[in-house]
C-alpha cells in the first residue's frame, strides 16, 4: 500500500503487520497485530480513524485534494473496507480483537470516528475527514476545550474547572465586561486583552473559568500558561495560530520582578510585534499586583539611572498593553455575606443569622473578606453541620 500523505499509516505496527500477514500468510504477523490491538484497547476502525483525524495534511485538505482522494480510496478499499473477519475465518484463525470506543472526544470526534467505521464507501470515508478539518486542526482540538501549555506543546485537559458565574457573587460590572468582550471574540468582532488585577481570593480566575465555560458551547478554548513560562508565549500563540478555533490564553498571577526580562516578551506580545497577532488569540492574565512589575524604594532612587522616570514608565506600561484592566478589592461586608450566603444555598442549606455571624468571625480569624474566605468557611460549616 503505497500513500502520499498517510504513509505513517502503514508504519503503524498493527497495520504493517496485518498487511504483511495479509500479503504473506504469515501466521507471526497475525498474532503481532493482535497483541497491539490487545495492548492498545481499540479496534482497527479506531486506530484507522485516529490516524486519519491526528492532523490536517499540510496546507490543508483541498491543496492537496487528489492525493488525498487517491490515500482514502486506497485507505478505504484495503484496509478500512476489507474483510477482516473472512480472511481470519479462511485462514482458521480467530477474528481481530475489537472494543468499545471510549476515551476523550464524546462529540465531533466521537462522530468523526464512528462515521468513519459505518461509511459505505470512499467518497463518504474521504468525506468525513474532509469536513472534520474545516472545522479542526487537529483530533486534540476537538477531543479538549481546555488545554496547558507543557514542554513545548499544547496538552488537553480532560476535566476543566466547571465554576459558572451562578457560583459565583459580587462582581458588578466586572462580569459584564468579561462576558460582552468575550462575546464579540467567539463572533469574530474586535475584542481586547484583559488583565483582572486586585486583592488575593476575590474571584478573578474563578471570572475566567466562568467565562470560558459560558462561550464553551460555542467553539471557544482555553489554553493555560504558567507564568513561569511567559517567554514561551509567542510559540504558544505559533501553535494556536495553526488551529481552527478561538482560544484565551490565560495566565494566572502574573508579577515580573524589576530585573525579569520576561515581562518584555509579554509586552511585544501584546501589543509590540511586526508581524501580524494571530486573530485567534486573546490573553486573559490574572495579578495581585496592577502594575505587574513589583517595584521597590531602590527602584525610585535615581542614582543609578539617569533616565528614571524613562525607566519607571517601561515598568508600568506593562499592564498598560492591556486593553481593558478589570480592578477586584477586598470585598465589603455586605457582599462576603452575599457569597456565603450562595454557597450555602447551593447545598440546599439556610443562610440565618446564626450562620451570619459565624462567618463574620471566621473572616475576622483568617485573612479577611474574599470570595476564598467565604469559599472556605462555608467548607468549614458545611463539615460541622450538615
Amino acid at each position: 500500500m503505497n500513500l502520499y500523505i498517510y504513509g505513517r499509516l502503514t508504519e503503524n505496527p498493527v497495520i504493517k503487520n496485518l498487511l504483511a500477514w495479509r500479503e504473506t500468510g504469515a501466521e507471526s504477523c497475525y498474532y503481532a497485530a493482535c497483541r497491539g490491538l490487545i495492548s492498545a484497547r481499540a479496534g482497527l476502525g479506531e486506530l484507522i480513524a485516529a490516524a486519519l483525524l491526528e492532523a490536517e495534511p499540510a496546507g490543508g485538505v483541498e491543496a492537496v485534494r487528489a492525493y488525498f482522494d487517491r490515500d482514502i480510496n486506497e485507505i478505504y478499499s484495503g484496509l478500512a473496507a476489507f474483510d477482516w473477519d473472512a480472511a481470519c475465518e479462511k485462514s482458521g484463525l480467530l477474528p481481530l480483537p475489537d472494543f468499545a470506543p471510549g476515551g476523550a472526544g464524546a462529540d465531533d470526534y466521537r462522530t468523526a470516528a464512528d462515521g468513519l467505521a459505518g461509511a459505505g464507501s470512499a467518497a463518504a470515508f474521504g468525506e468525513i475527514v474532509a469536513g472534520f478539518f474545516r472545522k479542526y486542526a487537529c483530533a486534540d482540538e476537538a477531543k479538549f476545550a481546555a488545554f496547558s501549555w507543557k514542554n513545548g506543546r499544547l496538552a488537553g485537559v480532560p476535566e476543566p474547572d466547571g465554576i459558572s458565574f451562578g457560583d459565583l457573587a459580587a462582581l458588578g460590572y466586572r462580569k459584564d465586561v468579561l462576558v460582552g468582550n468575550t462575546a464579540a471574540f467567539t463572533e469574530g468582532r474586535p475584542a481586547q486583552d484583559i488583565l483582572l488585577a486586585g486583592a488575593s481570593g476575590t474571584g478573578k480566575s474563578s471570572c475566567v473559568k466562568a467565562v470560558f465555560n459560558m462561550f464553551r458551547p460555542r467553539g471557544l478554548k482555553i489554553a493555560e500558561l504558567l507564568k513561569e513560562d511567559v517567554s514561551e508565549l509567542p510559540a504558544l500563540m505559533e501553535e494556536i495560530n495553526k488551529r481552527k478555533n478561538r482560544y484565551l490564553i490565560y495566565i494566572d498571577d502574573l508579577s515580573f520582578d524589576g530585573s525579569d526580562a520576561d515581562f518584555k516578551a509579554l509586552k511585544v506580545a501584546l501589543d509590540g510585534r511586526v508581524g501580524k497577532r494571530p486573530a485567534n488569540t486573546l490573553i486573559y492574565a490574572t495579578s495581585n499586583r496592577v502594575h505587574l512589575v513589583r517595584e521597590s524604594w531602590k527602584d525610585r532612587e535615581a542614582v543609578q539611572d539617569i533616565h528614571e522616570n524613562e525607566t519607571m514608565h517601561e515598568k508600568m506600561s506593562l499592564s498598560e498593553r492591556f486593553g481593558i484592566r478589570l480592578y477586584f478589592q477586598y470585598l465589603t461586608q455586605p457582599e462576603y455575606l452575599e457569597i456565603v450566603a450562595l454557597l450555602l444555598e447551593r447545598h440546599g442549606v439556610e443562610f440565618g443569622e446564626a450562620a451570619a455571624k459565624e462567618a463574620v468571625a471566621w473572616e475576622l480569624r483568617g485573612n479577611g473578606r474574599s470570595g476564598r474566605t467565604a469559599k472556605q468557611f462555608v467548607t468549614d460549616y458545611l463539615s460541622r453541620f450538615v
